[in-house]
């Protein structure tokens, strides 16, 4: 508890934290000066001040023109920092939260779940949260999105998992199965299911930068290499490049537009690990209306289309 810890602690602020870490990220006093728009003088007293206060030398400050290096007990402190500042990032939040006296859920999504899902999910919920108001954030992945929840922007989003590093909750809501999109006429319409090696001779459309883990090229045989007919990272884009007879896609199944005649979807066999969607939260905080949004979600996945 705060009120356990000895003077000198209970007087460390959160400013001295930051200086410390953009000296460590900057790699030198003046750059992490110019990046926190603070004067030389103002940003090596901040961290001074800090050393003062915890015991210990945290920066190795060798002079003339050698490197400045973070000691251990500053790599150390390092490790909590982010934590520390996840934490005050749940208080602004929920704070805010009170002053505007609303009840709001920012909620992000990312384009290929929103066209399928959000419609439904908000149907439900305002029949069982009618004075729950939901700001909607739509991004083209979850990387983004992650970002802003973390930062405080958002009190929850939808995300793939892994979600990687930070000061997340998650609860899973839905497996979304990976398929072939092929051409209505092209050599794979009449089957019934693929393997993946049926794909090695055939052009690939493919994400770009999205998540290497969701690329078509990933399904592919160990050794074998994709040939890659056009990329981009919007699924709808994608799609119509498969419907216009460009190639064969790997699509997550919310991605693919079943009412598309000039394409078929086909399933794996043997099957390929799904996208494991989840809906993130800051765990250091629970927004009004999370719980609402969350069984929302989950029943209007199992209602019926």
């Amino acid at each position: 508890m705060i009120e356990d810890l000895d003077q000198s602690w209970q007087r460390v602020e959160l400013r001295h934290l930051v200086a410390l870490r953009a000296v460590a990220t900057a790699g030198s006093f003046r750059a992490a000066a110019d990046r926190l728009g603070y004067s030389l003088s103002a940003l090596s007293g901040q961290v001074a001040s800090l050393e003062r206060l915890v015991g210990q030398p945290l920066v190795e400050r060798p002079g003339g023109r050698r490197a400045i290096s973070i000691t251990p007990a500053g790599v150390r402190l390092l490790e909590h920092v982010d934590e520390i500042a996840a934490r005050f990032v749940a208080a602004r939040a929920d704070l805010e939260a009170i002053r505007l006296e609303r009840s709001e859920l920012r909620l992000g999504i990312f384009q290929s779940a929103a066209v399928r899902l959000l419609p439904r999910i908000v149907g439900h919920l305002s029949r069982v949260r009618p004075d729950l108001a939901l700001e909607l954030s739509e991004r083209a992945d979850d990387g983004a999105l992650l970002e802003q929840l973390a930062g405080g922007d958002l009190d929850a989003c939808f995300a793939v998992l892994p979600v990687g590093p930070g000061p997340f909750a998650t609860a899973h809501v839905l497996d979304d199965p990976y398929l072939v999109l092929a051409h209505a006429d092209g050599p794979l319409a009449a089957r019934r299911t693929v393997a993946p090696g049926d794909l090695v001779d055939l052009p690939l459309i493919d994400f770009r930068e999205v998540r290497p883990a969701h690329h078509g090229r990933q399904r592919l045989p160990r050794g074998a290499r994709a040939r890659i007919a056009a990329r981009s990272d919007d699924s709808a884009t994608i799609h119509a490049l498969v419907a216009a007879g460009v190639g064969v896609a790997v699509l997550p199944e919310l991605c693919i537009d079943t009412r598309d005649a000039a394409v078929r979807a086909i399933p794996f066999d043997p099957p390929v690990a799904p996208r494991e969607i989840v809906l993130a939260w800051h765990r250091d905080r629970h927004p009004d209306g999370l719980d609402d949004v969350l069984g929302a979600v989950r029943s209007s996945l199992r209602a019926p289309a």
